[in-house]
């Protein structure tokens, strides 16, 4: 009940989330002093690739499931990557890190994304410098803009390694993997992703 609501919600809080970030950050590139301390924000996207598989655990509600995975399925989705925290040295930051990619599976569309606390680490204090990242939290496989709204959850890890080539402009590459499950369900999902990110600092 409700799922077309809850889905169509649930994308255009989106589109205007990512709107409202790209325009701010485009503004506050050019007001913020241009380093790394202090509070940031950052928002991007790219592609990749991303495979799963899919496993029933015997049970009095499933007698003709076994606990074998299903075969591996790989998908080639659009990523996009959400991030704002506070950096208190030039090398240094902490955030909040969204990353998803969005693929067609079952007839549905679906967000593969993973959620959590992340920190990265920059070589250099100048620009250009190669840095490194981890994100440890949340995997989830949700619904995207679909009749019912669906959610399964599970831990769910990322590390990365980028480059920032000019002042608030970066390119990562990342692989991250998550266990999303449910009472006798359990996924594997595991990607990889090359992106360009626009921060704010």
């Amino acid at each position: 009940m409700g799922g077309t609501t809850g889905g169509r919600t649930r994308l255009s809080a989106l589109i205007v989330l990512g709107t409202i970030l790209v325009v701010l950050l485009a503004n506050a590139a050019l007001a913020f002093d241009g380093k790394r301390t202090g509070f940031i924000a950052g928002a991007g996207g790219g592609f990749g690739l991303l495979g799963e598989d899919e496993t029933f655990a015997m049970s009095s509600y499933s007698p003709y499931h076994d606990n074998e995975p299903s075969d591996w399925v790989d998908h080639h989705p659009l990523y996009m990557n959400f991030r704002y925290g506070y950096a208190p040295t030039e090398q240094f930051s902490i955030y909040w890190s969204y990353q998803a990619g969005t693929l067609v599976s079952e007839h549905r569309t679906w967000l593969e994304s993973i959620s959590g606390l992340g920190a990265s680490y920059y070589m250099k204090s100048t620009v250009p410098s190669v840095f490194v990242g981890l994100v440890t939290g949340f995997a989830t496989r949700s619904t995207f803009y679909e009749d019912y709204d669906e959610s399964i959850g599970g831990v769910g890890t990322s590390i990365s390694v980028g480059y920032e080539f000019r002042k608030h402009w970066e390119v990562e590459f990342t692989a991250w993997a998550g266990r999303p499950s449910e009472l006798y369900r359990y996924f594997r999902v595991a990607g990889v992703a090359l992106q360009v990110r626009l921060t704010a600092y």
